[in-house]
């Protein structure tokens, strides 16, 4: 299972990711967490950090995938101008892509995601799950929206919906029964 999580995820929110992960957990299988894997990145705050530490608290095993902001550009992958000044001699513009596409690449049976409108990185790796037909759930603070691998929506359209909606959150539970 791969998790997408704002930083930007508010404290007071934290029992909406527990419970998530704890409702997944037993919707999925009667087995332990020990029986998964989660992969996440390494931010130090908000919903990533929170779904990380009830994973290791349920005896799940995390493996971190941490961003490389000085690996070397891929030219068979990376096709874009000159790196970014971060202060380290510059960045690749894209470092989260190639790190949520070696997530994914462990080829997770669940995308969990975790966001706030702004969370472009969340955002970014929850449209990468859809696209690679990972059955994804997409959490916001007031909504669920599940959205099966058969389905390969229009994610832009998607997102767009999704924001609108949660300032004004409609009664349905899937993506499907709310897209216009």
């Amino acid at each position: 299972m791969v998790v997408a999580g704002s930083p930007g995820w508010h404290r007071s929110q934290v029992d909406i990711v527990t419970y998530a992960l704890a409702l997944h957990l037993a919707e999925w299988t009667e087995s332990q967490a020990s029986d998964f894997v989660l992969l996440a990145g390494t931010v130090t705050t908000g919903a990533e950090r929170v779904a990380r530490d009830f994973w290791v608290q349920a005896g799940g095993r995390v493996w971190k995938y941490p961003l490389d902001w000085k690996a070397p550009c891929d030219p068979n992958f990376c096709d874009h101008g000159p790196r970014r000044p971060n202060g380290h001699g510059g960045h690749c513009p894209w470092v989260i892509v190639r790190r949520n596409k070696k997530m994914l690449d462990r080829d997770p049976d669940r995308c969990l995601s975790f966001i706030t409108a702004d969370a472009e990185g969340a955002w970014l790796l929850t449209e990468m799950a859809v696209t690679a037909k990972v059955h994804t759930t997409i959490h916001t603070a007031t909504e669920v929206w599940d959205i099966p691998p058969a389905s390969c929506p229009d994610f832009d359209k998607l997102r767009r919906h999704i924001t609108r909606s949660t300032l004004d959150p409609g009664p349905a539970t899937t993506w499907a029964e709310r897209w216009p």
